[in-house]
C-alpha cells in the first residue's frame, strides 16, 4: 500500500516523483531543478506542504517546458514549482495528470497512459465521480457518512451503516496522501474528515465522545462510507479518522482527504481525467 512513483523526463533527464492528484501543480526540489537544467522565471508562488513545513512557503517558478512520460510528450508545457532545501523531492500534480488518462495495474506494477479513453473493463469497479475545482486546481467529490455511529470496544457497529447519511462535500481525491492505521492485526488506509459540531457530537465510543474514531463494519469488510452517485455500494476500502479540527485540511480548504494511493484491496485504478471519473478495480 502507499504512494505511486512515476518516472518523468524533463529536458532529457529522467527523475522519479510521486503521482499526486492532491496537488494543483507539479513540484521538484531545488537540487533536482539544477540536475534537469530548469530555467527559472521571475514569478513566485506559494504552497503548503503539511508533512514538510508547518506553514505556507514561497516557491520559485520555472519557465514552462514540455515533459515526456517515456516516449509520450506532454500536450502542453507546464511551469514547475521549486521547493527549497528538499534535495530529491518531486511530485507530479494535476497540471501533469490532467493531460492524460491513467490506468495503474497493481498486479503487474505497470501504468498505461493515453490521451484517449483506455479500454478497461470497469464493470465490477467502484466509480467515484469528481469535479475539478479551480484556483487552485483540485479534484474533489462528495461523500456520505452515517448520521449516527455507535461503536463498542471491539469496533463493532451496532446500527446499519447505510440507513441514514450526511453528505460531506469538497473531499479531496489525493493519490499522494498515505495515511495508515492498525486495527487488530490488520493495517488499513484511512480517510481524514473534518466534521461540524452536530456530527461530532454523535460519535460515541464506549459511552464517551472521542475526537478520533476508527470505523470497521461487522461484516468483515473495511469500507466505511459511500459516494453520492453510488449510494448503497461500497466506495473505499479503509478506515476513517474523524476530527473536529485538522488544521492542515482547513489550510488547504477541503473537508476531507480520500487517499487514492496503491491499496491492497484493489487490483488497479483507472483515472479518466477527460470524464472526471476514478475507477477502483476490485480484486
Amino acid at each position: 500500500m502507499g504512494q505511486i512513483y512515476l518516472p518523468l523526463v524533463i529536458n532529457g533527464t529522467e527523475i522519479i516523483g510521486v503521482f499526486d492528484s492532491g496537488s494543483p501543480y507539479s513540484v521538484i526540489g531545488d537540487t533536482l531543478s539544477t540536475k534537469v537544467k530548469m530555467v527559472l522565471s521571475s514569478l513566485l508562488d506559494y504552497g503548503y506542504f503539511p508533512f514538510l513545513y508547518d506553514d505556507t512557503i514561497s516557491l520559485k517558478v520555472s519557465k514552462s517546458v514540455f515533459f515526456h512520460v517515456r516516449n509520450l510528450r506532454s500536450e502542453s508545457k507546464i511551469a514547475f514549482r521549486i521547493i527549497p532545501n528538499s534535495n530529491n523531492f518531486a511530485l507530479w500534480g494535476n497540471d501533469i495528470i490532467d493531460q492524460y488518462n491513467w490506468f495503474f495495474d497493481y498486479n503487474t506494477m505497470l501504468v498505461t497512459i493515453s490521451n484517449k479513453p483506455i479500454d478497461i473493463n470497469v464493470q465490477n469497479s467502484i466509480k467515484i465521480a469528481y469535479e475539478n475545482k479551480l484556483n487552485p486546481l483540485r479534484k474533489t467529490c462528495t461523500l456520505f457518512l452515517p448520521k449516527e455511529i455507535q461503536l463498542g470496544s471491539d469496533f463493532d457497529i451496532f446500527n446499519n451503516l447505510y440507513q441514514d447519511h450526511i453528505a460531506i462535500s469538497d473531499v479531496l481525491l489525493d493519490s499522494g496522501y498515505h495515511g495508515y492505521t492498525k486495527v487488530g492485526d490488520k493495517i488499513f488506509s484511512y480517510c481524514l474528515m473534518i466534521v461540524n459540531d452536530a456530527m461530532y457530537g454523535k460519535l460515541i465510543v464506549n459511552g464517551e465522545y472521542k475526537q478520533n474514531c476508527v470505523l470497521v463494519p461487522t461484516n468483515g469488510d473495511s469500507y466505511v462510507f459511500n459516494h453520492i452517485t453510488g449510494k448503497g455500494n461500497p466506495v473505499f476500502n479503509g478506515v476513517i479518522n474523524i476530527s473536529e479540527d485538522y488544521n492542515f485540511l482547513k489550510k488547504i480548504g477541503v473537508n476531507g482527504i480520500l487517499p487514492l494511493g496503491k491499496n491492497e484491496f484493489y487490483s488497479g485504478m483507472y483515472l479518466d481525467t477527460k470524464n472526471h471519473v476514478v475507477y477502483l478495480l476490485n480484486k
